[in-house]
């Protein structure tokens, strides 16, 4: 897994010289080439964890591993060891580049309608890639679908009882210990005539 720690062990090899005596049957292990985020005993064959691990940069290592003897000259042998990184949490979602941060509404605007989509992405694999939204805290006037990120219009709004709503969408994923990213987007409630003047006081004689 990616969030292993170094200096992990993660795999063994094995390998047995067939001669007497040493040196000639003296096994040394070392790689051929660029190992990358490994590291290799020499004497045991143990290949560990060098360096952190990230799955979204490197999802698998195709390692050489040579073993040599002692002897003069030196006999060896080689084998391909495949490590395949595993996926880790360790990625919040990203909103959309563009994504609304302001938003105007009419209050005579009816219930149901659509004021935005909220689109994120998540770069890990499986439940921890993928996205559900919501509002926090939630809010009567406003609803947030929780596969497709639609915020409509859930109840009628009054311009002169509240002019600006600020809410907080969430976008989380359902990863085992969830990541999650907030913004906060201010919908603003425009005015329509729906008001008469009234006469302040008594009659006027």
């Amino acid at each position: 897994a990616e969030d292993e720690s170094v200096g992990t062990s993660v795999i063994t090899v094995t390998a047995s010289d067939g001669d007497g005596s040493a040196p000639n049957n003296e096994v040394e292990f070392s790689f051929v080439g660029d190992a990358g985020a490994f590291a290799i005993d020499a004497g045991s064959g143990s290949i560990s964890i060098n360096t952190p691990l990230d799955r979204e940069s490197v999802d698998f290592y195709n390692l050489t591993v040579r073993a040599s003897d002692g002897g003069v000259p030196a006999l060896s042998d080689e084998v391909n060891v495949l490590i395949t990184v595993l996926d880790a949490n360790d990625n919040a979602p990203v909103f959309a580049p563009g994504t609304p941060t302001s938003l105007d509404v009419y209050e005579s605007d009816v219930i149901g309608l659509v004021l935005a989509t909220f689109s994120a992405t998540d770069a890990d694999l499986g439940n921890n890639s993928r996205v559900r939204y919501s509002l926090t805290p939630t809010s009567p006037l406003f609803s947030m679908g929780e596969s497709d990120g639609v915020l409509s219009l859930s109840s009628t709004l009054d311009r002169e009882t509240a002019e600006t709503h600020t809410l907080t969408v969430r976008a989380e994923d359902m990863g085992s210990v969830p990541e999650f990213t907030d913004i906060s987007v201010t919908v603003t409630v425009l005015d329509v005539n729906d008001n008469a003047p009234v006469f302040q006081g008594t009659p006027y004689s």
